[in-house]
């Protein structure tokens, strides 16, 4: 199994969503605003979503189907 990782300077993070956070807040993306804490947090409850929800069910489909085991 292959994990994403960032390693950036010796700092070592893994985990996609946190490294698009890293990335996106060290680059000052105007996608992912620091400024305006509401329109961040929204930002990061779409991020999240998929990790509570969506990640299950194709988890779920995955395993009934002998995708993965």
């Amino acid at each position: 199994m292959k994990v994403p990782t960032l390693v950036h300077d010796e700092f070592v993070l893994t985990e996609s969503r946190a490294i698009m956070m890293y990335l996106a807040t060290l680059s000052n993306s105007p996608f992912y605003p620091t400024a305006d804490l509401k329109k961040r947090a929204l930002i990061d409850s779409r991020l999240f979503f998929d990790a509570t929800n969506s990640f299950v069910a194709v988890k779920n489909f995955a395993v009934s189907h002998k995708i993965i085991l």
